[in-house]
């Protein structure tokens, strides 16, 4: 149970880090800020903009299950792991570490592990921590270390099992001068270390990951009331990710993602095979695929209408081809889950212009001690 105070008065919470924005407010000064900048944001459709769901008390703090650290070679020998912020310092700009070796926002198994991971680096491979170690990314089941230069075999040589805490089980290596969202790139390999990670077929080490549990289910599962009110046979999802949505729909409800990475399309066809309905992933860029006469195709009607789109929301183009494609193909229902209210006002006004009208903007507190949070909006053909 988190404490009523604030983040800023957790003795574990860096005084120094500025990583999360509402560290110095209550919860219930977090979601009240939240909710007006939301009303700001969206205020257009104030009469059908909910509160905002607060996130349950055990899930205020220890709640990011993913996370990418860099690291820092600390001058007493120690190996810490945070992030890197530009300061001003006599009149220059230079880069200061901050730790979060504490961070009370990290999950238990990954404050665990990372202080394991210190501790052995600093034991057994300080050389490599000082010059060449970048940093690592988590993000459940996977573990990936981060180097300047090639040390596959070197790191093979560990007994990770003295590291690893459920749920991560997998450990592999990329070569980068960068951690954060770079390994997410396709330039260079992300070699498997440990635990057989490239003969199984769990979730990709590439893929996106959603940190909320509690909250990501009763989104997910309010968006699933809408998409099956119109009875679809089929659900356009778009930036499907690993396909998720998939598995929570009904046994006769066929379903279609695109998405731009292949590895993620290759685990979300095989989610949920079946004979008796569709089940397909199209990788590639949604304003691409909507062109492509072969998708095209399998977009039988009726069918309902689901979009997942990064922070920046829909582009211009593809805004152009997807309502484009909406006028031929009317769906169901459409229903827009976004981790920004800005840009989901943007989007929100172009459906407007093609007359669909939100009929619910519902606010969700994914991301407590931070100024993000998600809507879920809910649009109808008037």
């Amino acid at each position: 149970m988190v404490s009523t105070g604030t983040l800023a008065t957790n003795p574990a919470c860096n005084p120094s880090c500025g990583a999360c924005h509402y560290k110095e407010l209550t919860y219930p000064e977090q979601l009240d800020r939240k909710q007006r900048w939301a009303e700001d944001r969206l205020g257009r459709w104030q009469s059908v903009l909910q509160k905002i769901v607060p996130a349950p008390p055990a899930e205020r703090l220890g709640y990011r299950s993913k996370s990418w650290m860099r690291s820092c070679f600390e001058n007493d020998g120690t190996v810490s792991f945070g992030w890197y912020r530009r300061i001003q310092l006599q009149g220059k700009w230079t880069d200061e570490f901050v730790s979060w070796n504490s961070c009370p926002v990290q999950s238990t198994p990954i404050q665990i592990m990372t202080d394991k991971l210190r501790q052995l680096l600093a034991r057994e491979l300080p050389d490599f921590s000082r010059d060449s170690l970048t940093g690592i990314w988590l993000g459940s089941p996977h573990l990936v270390v981060v180097a300047r230069h090639e040390h596959a075999e070197r790191l093979a040589q560990v007994d990770w099992n003295r590291i690893l805490v459920p749920p991560f089980d997998r450990v592999w290596f990329h070569c980068n001068p960068q951690v954060e969202y770079k390994i997410f790139t396709k330039k260079g390999a992300i070699q498997p270390i440990f635990g057989n990670p490239a003969q199984d077929t769990t979730h990709p080490v590439r893929a996106f990951r959603q940190i909320a549990r509690s909250l990501l289910a009763e989104a997910r599962a309010r968006a699933l009331e809408f998409l099956l009110t119109g009875k679809p046979s089929l659900v356009l999802d778009l930036y499907c990710g690993t396909g998720d949505l998939s598995l929570l729909l009904p046994p006769d409800v066929g379903w279609l993602g695109i998405e731009r990475s292949r590895e993620m399309v290759r685990y979300a066809s095989d989610l949920r095979p079946s004979e008796n309905i569709s089940q397909a992933a199209f990788a590639g860029t949604v304003e691409q695929r909507l062109q492509d006469a072969k998708v095209r195709d399998k977009i039988v009607q009726p069918y309902a209408l689901f979009i997942n789109p990064p922070r920046p929301g829909l582009g211009r183009e593809v805004r152009g081809q997807l309502l484009a494609f909406l006028k031929s193909k009317t769906p169901t229902t459409v229903v827009y889950l976004s981790c920004s209210a800005s840009s989901l006002a943007r989007d929100l006004e172009a459906f407007e212009h093609e007359g669909y009208r939100p009929t619910l903007l519902q606010p969700y507190d994914f991301f407590p001690q931070t100024e993000h949070f998600e809507t879920l909006a809910v649009l109808e053909k008037s």
